[in-house]
């Protein structure tokens, strides 16, 4: 059975400067509501370098 899921989003790619995703980031979805918090702490990310 093929996954068809609901079309509930229309995605419009547009592309923004670094400047102003940093200045307006509260626009922009950076993580999903349903994801989960990151798990690893800094040390263990900065270890994979």
């Amino acid at each position: 059975m093929p996954f068809n899921p609901k079309t509930e989003y229309t995605i419009v790619p547009t592309e923004i400067s670094i400047k102003d995703f940093f200045e307006y980031k509260e626009d922009y979805v950076t993580r999903p509501s349903y994801q989960r918090k990151a798990v690893w702490n800094k040390k263990k990310k900065l270890s994979l370098d």
